[in-house]
């Protein structure tokens, strides 16, 4: 039997983690449930599975995009700056990319510590 394809505007993997962070700032992250975001998203358990195997992957794409923020958004300039400008500059990137969900952030580090 074939799984049922949504073709939503977003694809299935930033829709399950704006989901996760949505409820996150709701309930908690340690209260998010992939069977409740598979449900409120109209998917299968299998098919959130298919995209993140738990929430510390979920995690983990967060962190992916303020990854990404911090390289794409760097200055032209930065490989000359000295190293202490460039880490600065790095992660207050870094920074500035997670803290839309700042609480929900903190709460996803002090989970994976």
């Amino acid at each position: 039997m074939a799984l049922k394809k949504k073709s939503p505007t977003k694809n299935n993997d930033e829709r399950i983690l704006e989901a996760c962070l949505d409820m996150a700032e709701e309930q908690g992250w340690s209260n998010v449930r992939l069977s409740q975001i598979a449900k409120k998203l109209k998917l299968t358990l299998v098919e959130v599975e298919q995209h993140f195997r738990d929430l510390d992957a979920v995690a983990n794409a967060w962190f992916e995009q303020a990854l990404v923020a911090m390289l794409v958004n760097k200055p032209p300039a930065f490989a000359r700056l000295p190293a202490p400008e460039r880490l600065h500059m790095a992660l207050s990137l870094w920074l500035a990319a997670l803290s839309p969900r700042r609480a929900v952030t903190a709460q996803m580090i002090a989970g994976k510590m």
